[in-house]
C-alpha cells in the first residue's frame, strides 16, 4: 500500500490506528483502583510498531527509570498499600413483569448503516463507485461462505446488518447462485474439506498472508482467491506466495485457483 496510489490514504489510516491504540492504552492505565501490572516483551528491533515499544521508549526518557529497568528488567513505581476490605452490597431483586404487547417496525425502511469505505469512494464517479462497492460486497460474501447451504444465511446477515437493501439482497443472491452453477466452483463449497476462510498465515519474518479460502483434506490443500476485476499477472504471483507458504507448512500437495467473479470463470494456476 505504501507504494500504491493509495499511499496517502494508507498513511492517514495508519496514524488513526496508532492514535486508537494509544487511546486504548490510556484507558487501560487509568482503570486500576489500587494496583496495575503491565507486561511487555523485550524490543527485538528498533522499528516503532507496538505499544510495548512505546512504553519502553517512555522509560528510556527518565534516567532513574531506565537505570532501574536495566538493573532488574522491571520497573516499579509508587508504594504498595494495604488492600481495603470490600463491603459486599446485595442488589435488590427486580420484580418480574410481563409486557402486554410487543411494538415492532421494519427499521430497514428508516435507517441504513454507513459503510466504512464511503469516504474513499466519494472521490470516484458514480459508475466506478457502484462497481467497486458491488465487487467488494460480492467478495466479502464469498469469503464468508463455508458451504453451499450458507448462502442464504450469509446474504441475509448482510441485509439485517443494513449493508444492503432488499433489492440488493435479491440481486446478490441471484449473482452468487449463477456463480455456483459453475461445476468446478460449486465443488469447492462441499462438505468434503476443512475450510479456512481469510485465516492469516504468519511467516517467519513476521509478515502475514491472508488467502481468501483454503481447503484442507489430510495433507493436501487447495488455495483459492476471489477476484472482482480483470485478470492481472499479479494475481498469479500473489496466489503462488500463498501456495509456497502452505508447502512450507508440510502440505504435500497444494493446488491453486483464481475465481473471477464477474466473468464466472475459474483459472487453475500451475
Amino acid at each position: 500500500m505504501k507504494q500504491s496510489s493509495f499511499a496517502a490514504s494508507y498513511q492517514i489510516e495508519t496514524i488513526q490506528s496508532v492514535t486508537d491504540n494509544v487511546n486504548l492504552l490510556y484507558v487501560a492505565f487509568t482503570r486500576a483502583e489500587e494496583e496495575l501490572y503491565v507486561f511487555t516483551s523485550a524490543a527485538e528491533s528498533k522499528e516503532f510498531n507496538s505499544t510495548g515499544k512505546l512504553l519502553l521508549s517512555v522509560i528510556q526518557t527518565n534516567s532513574t527509570w531506565s537505570g532501574k529497568y536495566a538493573a532488574e528488567n522491571m520497573l516499579a513505581l509508587g508504594d504498595l498499600q494495604q488492600k481495603k476490605e470490600r463491603v459486599s452490597t446485595k442488589k435488590k431483586t427486580a420484580e418480574p413483569f410481563e409486557p402486554r404487547n410487543y411494538p415492532a417496525l421494519n427499521w430497514h425502511d428508516k435507517i441504513r448503516l454507513s459503510l466504512k469505505s464511503d469516504e474513499l469512494v466519494e472521490m470516484l464517479d458514480n459508475t466506478v463507485k457502484r462497481a467497486i462497492n458491488y465487487g467488494v460486497l460480492v467478495h466479502r460474501v464469498m469469503s464468508s461462505i463455508q458451504k453451499v447451504t450458507d448462502i442464504d444465511r450469509v446474504v441475509e446477515k448482510f441485509h439485517s446488518d443494513g449493508i444492503i437493501t432488499e433489492e440488493e439482497k435479491l440481486k446478490l443472491l441471484n449473482e452468487i447462485q449463477l456463480l455456483f452453477e459453475v461445476k468446478e466452483i460449486g465443488a469447492f463449497f462441499s462438505d468434503d474439506y476443512k475450510v479456512m476462510n481469510e485465516h492469516e498465515i504468519i511467516l517467519p519474518d513476521g509478515e502475514s498472508l491472508r488467502p481468501d479460502r483454503v481447503l484442507i483434506k489430510g495433507n493436501q490443500a487447495i488455495v483459492i482467491d476471489f477476484k472482482t476485476g480483470k485478470e492481472l499477472a499479479s494475481h498469479q504471483k500473489q496466489i503462488n506466495n500463498y501456495a509456497d507458504a502452505l508447502t512450507k507448512m508440510q502440505f504435500t500437495s497444494v493446488e491453486k485457483y483464481l475465481i473471477y467473479i464477474a466473468e464466472k470463470r475459474i483459472l487453475r494456476v500451475q
